[in-house]
């Protein structure tokens, strides 16, 4: 295929970047696709000396591209920090056959199914960050007596280590049997166990509605060799008991990068009826972590209550750390007040979002941090 033609001859300079972690540039796709007329599956970036550079689109939902993004990978790149931005203004985009990639490994989508044959779970593998999500609130099996599952992941494991509980994998042989019983079942994280929703109507947010024991629908997924995500959306929730057609669903797309240590989850809200682009429905969501940190951990809140860490006072100092373009809309609650009493309970924490129409999350994970100052390595200042 020819290079494409348009106004703005193919350079990235006249879209807004985004900058991730670990080298990931983001790009709104929509614009990019509108002016150029270029098919995801036939883009092809290039710098300034006709090298490509690695990207994928990543189509979030059929229904509505307008969440779609481009993703650049700068992995590999030596550039200094001043020198970033600038390389990635000078990119340009061209319509052509992507390069096959031969034993590409990296990163893996492994989708779980069930007697009916509907999505049930999935593995999303980055080459360093292994996460197993869970669509729907029983994984085992276990009907209405372990039923708090839904929306979350039960394991992460960074180059092998499982992060949720990783003091008891590393004291308790692998070949111990069954394998599961190594760790504590309550065990999860990146879990929004509870919405409320903004009734215009009447001017007040809806009740709490709880997601941990609702099932996910599976809406779709991307794998390339950039990234690979999924997208998932909730059961639907009325907003206004008083009114009919007023049901909406809370959109989840988890994201994971090659190579990298950290989930990006992107939230947004769709009415199950009407226009998508008329939504703008105002949401608080509500996470949940059930986490082994040891009997010493400590919390470390960013000023701008737009992170924190968790982490445990022992080496090798596994950590959890959050960061939102949303503040924090309360405190840090640990261990979890509703929670009920299990015997780990001290293991549980949970926070909540201010309102918001959009959001976008970090959730990292590591072992190998600075302790002196942990909020600072796992999420640079520039990432604000």
């Amino acid at each position: 295929m020819s290079s494409v033609q348009h106004s703005n001859n193919g350079y990235l300079s006249h879209y807004s970047p985004e900058y991730l972690l670990e080298g990931y540039v983001r790009f709104p796709w929509q614009p990019i696709y509108k002016d150029t007329g270029i098919l995801p599956k036939n883009l092809i970036v290039k710098d300034p000396y006709n090298n490509i550079v690695p990207s994928q689109v990543f189509q979030v939902e059929r229904a509505d591209p307008s969440h779609a993004f481009l993703l650049i990978s700068l992995r590999g790149i030596v550039l200094e920090p001043q020198e970033i931005a600038k390389f990635v203004q000078s990119l340009r985009m061209e319509e052509g056959e992507q390069p096959k990639v031969e034993n590409r490994g990296f990163p893996r989508l492994e989708t779980v199914v069930g007697p009916n044959g509907e999505p049930r779970g999935f593995n999303l593998d980055s080459g360093k960050l292994r996460v197993w999500f869970n669509l729907i609130p029983s994984p085992e099996d276990c009907n209405d007596d372990w039923n708090w599952y839904a929306g979350s992941a039960t394991s992460v494991l960074v180059n092998g280590k499982e992060m949720l509980e990783y003091f008891i994998n590393d004291e308790v042989p692998l070949n111990f049997p069954p394998s599961w019983m190594r760790h504590d079942p309550q065990k999860r994280c990146i879990q929004i166990d509870k919405i409320q929703v903004w009734d215009k109507t009447n001017q007040v947010w809806s009740a709490p509605y709880n997601l941990f024991d609702q099932s996910y629908e599976f809406i779709s997924s991307t794998i390339g060799a950039v990234g690979v995500s999924i997208t998932v959306a909730s059961t639907p929730l009325r907003y206004n008991e008083a009114k009919d057609n007023n049901q909406c669903r809370l959109y989840r797309v988890i994201s994971l990068f090659k190579d990298t240590d950290y989930i990006l989850e992107d939230l947004y809200l769709h009415k199950v009826e009407g226009n998508l682009e008329d939504d703008e429905l105002e949401f608080k969501v509500h996470y949940f972590t059930f986490m082994n940190l040891h009997f010493r951990r400590e919390l470390i809140e960013h000023p701008s209550g737009h992170k924190f860490v968790m982490m445990s006072c022992f080496a090798p100092y596994p950590a959890y750390g959050f960061m939102s373009n949303i503040i924090r809309g309360s405190g840090i609650d640990y261990p979890t007040r509703d929670f009920p009493q299990w015997p780990n309970r001290d293991n549980t924490f949970s926070w909540g979002l201010s309102p918001c129409k959009s959001a976008e999350c970090y959730h990292r994970f590591t072992l190998t941090f600075d302790n002196d100052d942990p909020n600072r390595d796992l999420f640079p200042e520039n990432l604000n």
